[in-house]
């Protein structure tokens, strides 16, 4: 069975790449839509979780409009300390409340004792919606 970090095809890599090294592995194109795609027609969202393998900051710096004015909750998985910061900045400037931030690769010591996070993870509440 293939450990975690061997799975990360779900990424989104140019045409033609290698993602690991794997023999039988192949190459699915998809077609992208932007998070304003995905949610139209949809009203206020409670909670939107994300983990997309890298293009997190993306889709927050281009989206908030959007998440400032119909999403009260953001969960979101990170994947390196660069996008953690501006996703950081970006909300705190919003005035979006963070109520847990824990970067990636480090081990923090939480309620439920010590733990390990390989990819980070940033809890956010929204006090226009609430």
């Amino acid at each position: 069975m293939a450990t975690p970090q061997e799975r990360y095809g779900q990424s989104i890599i140019p045409s033609g790449s290698r993602f690991g090294n794997w023999p039988e592995g192949k190459e699915v194109q998809m077609t992208a839509i932007t998070l304003e795609e995905a949610v139209d027609g949809v009203g206020t969202i409670d909670l939107l979780d994300m983990d997309v393998q890298g293009v997190e900051a993306e889709i927050i710096t281009g989206s908030v409009s959007l998440l400032n004015s119909r999403v009260r909750r953001i969960h979101i998985g990170t994947h390196g300390h660069n996008i953690e910061d501006t996703i950081y900045r970006t909300l705190i400037n919003e005035g979006w409340f963070c109520t847990r931030a824990y970067r990636a690769s480090s081990t923090v010591r939480t309620e439920f004792g010590d733990v390990f996070f390989l990819d980070g993870v940033q809890s956010w509440l929204n006090p226009r919606l609430f």
